[in-house]
């Protein structure tokens, strides 16, 4: 999510698919809440930046079409 984040902010798409899972393993409750804390931010983070980007963005490109 942090990519796409990014990419709104201006920044050029800079992600593989192939990382997309990547992340050191849950291996207690700690890490799993450590895990739904980040993963809640970045989606607000998200949220945020899409409710203030213009309607005419919504229909452009998002990043370069390969």
């Amino acid at each position: 999510m942090s990519a796409v984040c990014k990419v709104i902010e201006g920044e050029p798409l800079n992600a593989k698919d192939k990382y997309s899972f990547d992340h050191p393993p849950v291996q207690s409750a700690e890490d799993w809440n450590k895990l739904l804390d980040q993963t809640r931010t970045d989606a607000e983070r998200f949220v945020s930046l899409v409710e203030q980007l213009p309607d005419s963005r919504l229909t452009e490109t998002f990043a370069d079409e390969k």
